[in-house]
């Protein structure tokens, strides 16, 4: 099963870099054949965060004059920049993973029988449709879920903790205890409903002292039940 190195001490996460970025490079880069890219990424973002220290730095700091020859690798070419931005361009997609992990995790409390990617992506499409959101593809779903799947309960715990790409849990400890505990019990819940692979998924190591968060399907949308059982009669 493949892990996430990970800190919870408090003195690691109230810091500029603190140790989500190895986290959100995984949750980008989740394949088997990513780790180049994984790499590439979490060092572009590294970097970035460096620059903009320097910035903010004093003129004469010593860190700024000891590290000036990263100044100039940010700034060669663009490079850097368009790295992360390739990464955060896949966030949208990853996402998906983890709100189609959410209502796979619903129709397994409440309707076992529909626990399947197919109608967990229709009864996500028809709750979208209800509350009047953009209809997402079926092909899309269908591919971030095969592209994600194995991240698919970080991104899912970064939606039921109310986390936007704006709002990430790399500088605050409570948050990042938070988004911990309740990515674990997202995993722990898909694995024990066997939604989720134990040998292929992400997990943090088995050392964490962080328990995982108990996971409580939400009620049953009004209706859906109905809805799936015409669509998917027995």
């Amino acid at each position: 099963m493949p892990t996430i190195s990970v800190s919870v001490h408090s003195a690691d996460v109230d810091t500029e870099d603190g140790p989500f970025l190895p986290v959100l490079a995984v949750m980008l880069y989740p394949g088997p054949t990513d780790a180049e890219r994984r790499a590439r990424w979490l060092a572009a973002k590294r970097l970035h965060r460096y620059e903009l220290r320097r910035e903010r730095s004093k003129a004469g700091d010593r860190v700024s004059v000891a590290a000036a020859w990263l100044h100039d690798l940010w700034n060669l070419n663009q490079a850097p920049q368009r790295t992360i931005q390739d990464g955060l361009g896949r966030m949208e997609r990853a996402s998906f993973a983890g709100l189609l992990l959410q209502h796979l995790l619903l129709l397994h409390r409440h309707c076992p029988r529909h626990c399947q990617v197919h109608r967990a992506i229709a009864a996500m499409q028809e709750i979208g449709e209800r509350g009047g959101a953009k209809t997402i593809s079926e092909s899309l779903l269908e591919k971030s879920w095969a592209r994600f799947q194995s991240v698919s309960h970080l991104w899912a715990a970064i939606s039921r903790s109310g986390l936007t790409a704006e709002n990430l849990p790399w500088r605050s400890a409570p948050s990042w205890i938070s988004f911990l505990g309740l990515a674990e019990g997202i995993r722990v819940a898909a694995e024990d409903a066997r939604i989720l692979d134990p040998a292929e998924t992400w997990r943090f190591p088995d050392g964490l002292a962080v328990p995982p968060v108990p996971v409580r399907a939400p009620p049953m949308p009004r209706g859906l039940l109905k809805y799936l059982d015409s669509q998917f009669p027995p």
